[in-house]
């Protein structure tokens, strides 16, 4: 006989929430519902209470697993438009705060170096670049600081001024960078730059703190190499001296 199967049938019903009250016998012929057989179950004439049951019951499945897909939708959307996308940048004026000191270096290209006790200047810039948000949401930027390197020997260092960069805009970031030498790795600069016609690689290394709508809060790390035109720094298009770059931009 079907009306076993069916007890059990109605009684996972009923834990699943589908309707109140006890179980009572049926009709055989009112409740031929075959064994293990949930798509049908969920099919059939809405004449039989036990299917009638069974079709609500599915229909409420249905409509969970709908809003759950939903929510799943939304919460990828949001990933993907919140997920952050590398900024870009470029160097719009270089300026040297102390000419001076800057003819020391170009004395140093003539005359074939310095002696390895000699006090070589600071040289002190100051930078400005634009940079490009290609993300859906602005932010602004906390005062950074970074690093300047010649084959992993620190050349100098600065500090980036805070900025504001709205969503899919662009925004100007300004610097100030102390270069300080030492007789040693000057030398070491100037074979390396007469050797590759006057031009040379550095890298540049810092990181700053994002902060945006929601409290959203970011830090974000950068990683720079760049190849570089010595002689750019000598003349009236200073910024021209970063010819190429190569970014890399971590986050957490």
């Amino acid at each position: 006989s079907d009306l076993p199967n069916l007890s059990i049938f109605r009684l996972i019903l009923r834990s699943m929430g589908c309707f109140k009250g006890t179980v009572k016998p049926e009709n055989v012929a009112e409740t031929n519902v075959e064994e293990g057989d949930v798509e049908k179950q969920c099919e059939g004439s809405s004449g039989s209470p036990a299917k009638a049951e069974a079709q609500r019951c599915c229909s409420l499945r249905t409509k969970i697993v709908c809003i759950l897909a939903g929510f799943a939708l939304l919460a990828g959307a949001a990933t993907v438009a919140l997920w952050p996308r590398d900024p870009k940048w470029k160097l719009t004026n270089l300026d040297i705060l102390d000419e001076s000191a800057l003819m020391f270096f170009v004395m140093a290209f003539g005359n074939g170096g310095f002696k390895n006790d000699t006090e070589l200047p600071d040289v002190q810039f100051h930078a400005g670049a634009t940079l490009e948000n290609p993300n859906l949401i602005g932010g602004t930027a906390a005062s950074g600081e970074f690093k300047v390197l010649y084959k992993d020997k620190v050349l100098g260092g600065g500090q980036s001024m805070p900025v504001a960069v709205p969503a899919l805009g662009s925004g100007n970031v300004q610097a100030d960078i102390r270069v300080k030498l030492d007789p040693a790795l000057l030398q070491e600069i100037i074979a390396d730059v007469l050797q590759n016609s006057l031009h040379t690689k550095v890298k540049v290394k810092g990181g700053a703190t994002v902060k945006s709508i929601f409290g959203l809060q970011l830090n974000c790390r950068m990683d720079c190499d760049i190849e570089a035109s010595v002689t750019e720094i000598f003349g009236e298009t200073k910024q021209a001296v970063v010819e190429s770059k190569n970014c890399s931009y971590t986050y957490f």
